[in-house]
């Protein structure tokens, strides 16, 4: 019995499905990357500048809003303050749930560099008071009240019964494991939030303790 020579096409077939195939895996593997970056995200971001027509305002859209600067800075921050208060091991019924932050410019300067309205559940307005454009770091500026404001928005507030004091120390100390503001006795306010964590001895048990209504967590 003779047999036909393989065709080219017989010889090719094989090897293509195997870079087929590749490409396959490829491709769902980019696919998985991505779904995890979109829900490690976990909550919507709407940007506001209420102070748009000012020089602030003006900076703010240019070099925050139109390129997406504003949401990378955030998602980092809240990425370094949910890997302190919550490891990965912490159970998901535990963590706070967010839903909705709006970082927001201020249509004029606040006492404090950054506010968070929490006054509607699972969602959180972080207001930016437009002094920090004017800032000489204005990067660091911004990055700093981003971090002091997700710090803010993940951690437990005692049914907002927590004393206010309590919660400062605690956005404190997590700023200052940031690196952000000074961390040596110069500062008050450093000084306060780490001595303060250090009597607690455990930011994650505190945390977890203020899930309750405050008066009734075992602190």
């Amino acid at each position: 019995m003779i047999k036909k020579p393989p065709h080219d096409c017989d010889v090719f077939l094989p090897g293509f499905g195997i870079i087929l195939r590749l490409l396959v895996i490829i491709l769902v593997g980019a696919v998985a990357v991505w779904a995890n970056h979109e829900s490690s995200k976990g909550f919507d971001i709407t940007i506001a500048n209420d102070a748009e027509d000012s020089p602030a305002g003006q900076h703010f859209d240019l070099f925050y809003i139109s390129n997406d600067q504003i949401p990378r800075v955030l998602l980092n921050a809240s990425s370094f303050v949910e890997n302190i208060l919550y490891p990965l091991h912490s159970s998901s019924q535990s963590k706070k749930q967010v839903r909705h932050v709006t970082p927001r410019l201020a249509g004029e300067n606040l006492t404090d560099a950054v506010t968070v309205d929490t006054s509607r559940r699972n969602e959180f307005v972080v207001n930016l008071s437009p002094s920090i454009i004017g800032e000489a770091d204005i990067s660091t500026s911004v990055k700093h009240a981003m971090q002091r404001a997700m710090a803010r928005v993940w951690l437990w507030d005692g049914e907002s019964r927590a004393p206010p004091q309590l919660l400062e120390c605690m956005v404190e100390y997590i700023c200052g494991m940031a690196g952000f503001g000074t961390v040596d006795d110069d500062d008050q306010r450093w000084r306060s939030g780490r001595f303060c964590l250090e009597e607690m001895k455990d930011i994650q048990r505190l945390n977890e303790a203020l899930r309750k209504e405050w008066g009734q967590s075992e602190v």
